[in-house]
């Protein structure tokens, strides 16, 4: 009995542990994740009245790489964003200090988009897109 029961633990416990290194927003690496994705530092720009901060700088768009299937974000402050392409922005997320986060889903490799930080306060971290 016991020889059956300690296999079949040691397969619960991997196959657990397996799923939590995966989970989005678990704070699992960019690459561990999204594969292809290009993984930089950024600084958004501040925002001002009326107009949250974001990055990149106004006019310009972010390209989601060939290969990637998310858009992560490890910030130095938690931060409420949103990911926007030319024609709608997805809802709000919290992305925690110093944690990875996925900020969206699915993402379609040569798609444009940019990054808005909820307030004018800029931002700073890394991103994987």
């Amino acid at each position: 009995m016991k020889s059956t029961i300690m296999p079949a633990v040691a397969v619960l416990a991997l196959t657990a542990s397996s799923l939590l290194a995966a989970a989005p927003g678990a704070g699992a690496s960019p690459s561990g994740r999204s594969g292809g994705c290009n993984v930089v530092s950024y600084t958004s720009e501040a925002g001002w009245p009326g107009v949250d901060a974001h990055w990149p700088a106004t006019g310009h768009w972010a390209t989601v790489s060939s290969g990637c299937t998310s858009i992560g974000l490890m910030t130095h402050h938690t931060r409420t964003v949103r990911v926007c392409t030319p024609s709608a922005c997805n809802t709000w997320k919290e992305a925690k200090k110093e944690v990875w986060t996925t900020i969206a889903h699915n993402a379609i490799p040569g798609k444009q988009f940019y990054v808005q930080f909820r307030n004018v306060n800029a931002s700073s971290g890394q991103i994987a897109y």
